[in-house]
């Protein structure tokens, strides 16, 4: 392989370098498309699934999950495992408020660096918007946090 290289470099001239590896930032993004599937909730439900024949696909986006779950949780009350049942509702219910609370400090996060007010935050936090949504309009917004009042600011992400 490399005398085909070095024959290669003289007749061509050498090769431009290789490009960079992708960044891993989202594999290791918290709140990415594929942030659950490696969860103790979706360990769960592959393992408590099958047992009550519903299937759970390799790779499952996260409202899938949720659907999935809740057939699996009505079959296991149906076939009167509630300890499995009660299990798996407080592995997802504990997922999800680790996801929340991590979106609400990312948001926080991206507001302040921005320029934003302890105030609007507070508002945003306060009308009940879910976070994750906010925190993807909030990368599209392109004017300057420090001028939007709260009010303003909510309307936007909301």
């Amino acid at each position: 392989m490399k005398d085909l290289r070095e024959q290669l470099a003289a007749r061509f001239g050498q090769p431009t370098p290789e490009p960079a590896a992708a960044p891993a930032s989202p594999a290791n993004d918290p709140l990415g498309p594929h942030a659950h599937l490696g969860s103790a909730w979706i360990a769960l439900l592959r393992q408590l699934g099958p047992s009550v024949q519903q299937q759970v696909k390799r790779d499952l986006s996260l409202n899938a999950a949720k659907q999935v779950t809740d057939r699996t949780m009505k079959a296991l009350k149906a076939a009167r495992r509630n300890r499995d049942r009660s299990a798996l509702d407080k592995s997802r219910s504990d997922y999800l408020k680790k996801r929340e609370k991590q979106a609400w400090g990312m948001l926080k996060d991206g507001l302040t660096a921005r320029g934003g007010s302890a105030k609007a935050y507070r508002a945003l936090k306060q009308s009940k918007v879910d976070p994750e949504q906010a925190l993807r309009k909030l990368k599209r917004i392109q004017d300057d946090l420090s001028t939007m009042g709260a009010n303003r600011l909510r309307d936007a992400l909301s």
